[in-house]
C-alpha cells in the first residue's frame, strides 16, 4: 500500500507542478489524515487486561472517535462471567495528558449493570465513542480506571500514526 501510495502522490506532483505549492501540500496532508483511519489492530505500549480485550479497529471523523473492541468471555468463569464499562472511561495524549471523554457505548453496558455471558466460549463486540481526537495526535492512552488492575480496560501508548515519517 505504501508504494501505491507513493506512486499517487507523485503522480499528483507532476501534474500539478509547483504552480501552487501550499494547495498540494493540503491535498497531501489531507491524504496522510485519511489513510491513517480507521486503523485496524493499532499497536500499543501495554493494556492491564491481558488477552481478554483486544482493540480491533479506530475510526476518527471530524466529529467523533469510535474504537471497536472485542471482550473474550473468561475460561476460568464456567459460565464466562461478565463485562461493563466503566462511565467515566477516556482517552487521553499520551505526551500531554489532555483528555476526551466517553460519549456513548455501544453493545456494552455502563457499570453498575453488567454484561452476563452464558458460556466461556463467548465473546462481545463493543464499541466505545469519543469526540474526535486532533489530527496532530499521534498517541493515545485508553483508560477505563486508573490505577487499574487485570479487570480494567486500559491501553497505553495507542499509535494512531503508522505513516508518521514514511512519506516520500
Amino acid at each position: 500500500m505504501r508504494f501505491a501510495f507513493r506512486y499517487c502522490i507523485k503522480k499528483l506532483v507532476s501534474i500539478m507542478g509547483n504552480k501552487n505549492k501550499e494547495t498540494l501540500d493540503e491535498i497531501l496532508q489531507e491524504l496522510i489524515y485519511l489513510l491513517k483511519y480507521p486503523l485496524h489492530w493499532p499497536s500499543f505500549r501495554f493494556s492491564t487486561c491481558g488477552r481478554c480485550c483486544e482493540i480491533q479497529a479506530i475510526d476518527v471523523s471530524d466529529n467523533k472517535t469510535i474504537i471497536n473492541m472485542l471482550y473474550h468471555a473468561q475460561p476460568i468463569f464456567i459460565q464466562g462471567g461478565w463485562v461493563r464499562i466503566d462511565p467515566q472511561t477516556f482517552i487521553r495524549h499520551s505526551d500531554t495528558d489532555e483528555i476526551l471523554p466517553l460519549l456513548e457505548a455501544v453493545n456494552i453496558p455502563l457499570s453498575p449493570e453488567r454484561h452476563h455471558f452464558k458460556n466461556a466460549d463467548e465473546s462481545l463486540v463493543f464499541q466505545l465513542i469519543f469526540p474526535a481526537i486532533p489530527k496532530s495526535w499521534e498517541r493515545i492512552d485508553l483508560i477505563e480506571k486508573e490505577p487499574g488492575d487485570s479487570s480494567y480496560f486500559n491501553f497505553y501508548g495507542i499509535k494512531l500514526n503508522p505513516f508518521r515519517d514514511k512519506i516520500i
